[in-house]
């Protein structure tokens, strides 16, 4: 079996990196192999989180281990908006077929890859742990490494990662813990929580401190009627003025369907002259 397993990693070790090289190719990229890197991080975690939560790991680090092989097929992302789940499955069914596992666990692989990110589908304990390692995966030291690692590849300095990315960051960091579904999960989601929001509040507070940058963090509480007038906390990494004329900023909601969930929208705005950008989360991530 374990040979096995490394031929499905090899075989799907190709698919990934193709894709992504493609993709990095038609959008002028560099391609890093940076997918890869994350989906072993990931199986990693959930071989991890399986163990501690008493189960057989083999097909939740094997289902993790095609997770995100849907997200770059052919070069292009999320084609005609198809979720990328549902790719991962198909891709799922063809490699696992072609080892020759047996059809009950190809089953078990694909129903916790369409059922990952759906928020009508609940009860799948593969995909609760594939759902905690790939969370768990961004946050903590090695999840803070990540973030900037995606930020040089996107173009963006230490200020402009931190004005366009570090509100989504931080919000998602504070509610870590309760976004897991495994008592596991939980346990160290609440380590790397801790130690995600103490070196961002650090470093910017060194920024500050050093001149280079002044960014405040506000707690904007936002109620989701649809579910309940429940309360949402989104931290908002600002600059404490508008560079272009000293003014304070303002920030307006409103929601709209995303391809893979309910998404919260934030206009960031000037209360004076027409800087402006817009800021997005996965509702079902935060509330």
């Amino acid at each position: 079996m374990k040979k096995k397993f490394n031929e499905i990693k090899k075989s799907l070790k190709q698919i990934i990196d193709s894709g992504e090289l493609e993709f990095s190719i038609k959008n002028n990229e560099p391609a890093v192999g940076y997918l890869w890197e994350h989906t072993i991080h990931v199986a990693s975690i959930a071989k991890k989180l399986a163990k501690s939560e008493g189960l057989d790991p083999f097909l939740p680090e094997l289902t993790a281990l095609f997770h995100d092989s849907g997200k770059f097929v052919n070069g292009d992302y999320h084609i005609d908006d198809t979720p990328e789940e549902e790719i991962a499955s198909r891709i799922a069914e063809e490699v696992l077929s072609k080892y020759g596992l047996e059809i009950n666990d190809i089953s078990k692989v694909k129903n916790a890859l369409l059922s990952l990110y759906d928020e009508n589908k609940n009860n799948n304990e593969i995909a609760d742990i594939i759902h905690d390692a790939d969370f768990l995966s961004k946050f903590g030291n090695v999840g803070i490494a990540v973030f900037f690692t995606k930020m040089v590849l996107r173009g963006k300095n230490i200020n402009e990662s931190i004005l366009k990315s570090l509100s989504k960051e931080l919000t998602y960091s504070s509610v870590l813990p309760l976004n897991m579904r495994t008592k596991s999960g939980k346990e160290i989601a609440e380590r790397k929580r801790k130690k995600t929001i103490e070196f961002f509040t650090e470093l910017l507070e060194e920024l500050r401190e050093d001149g280079v940058s002044d960014f405040i963090i506000n707690k904007k509480k936002w109620v989701y009627k649809a579910k309940g007038n429940k309360s949402v906390e989104i931290l908002l990494v600002t600059r404490r003025q508008c560079q272009n004329c000293n003014s304070t900023y303002s920030s307006e909601f409103f929601v709209e369907k995303g391809i893979k969930c309910q998404k919260l929208n934030l206009i960031i705005k000037c209360g004076h002259c027409d800087d402006n950008y817009k800021l997005s989360f996965c509702l079902p991530e935060i509330i």
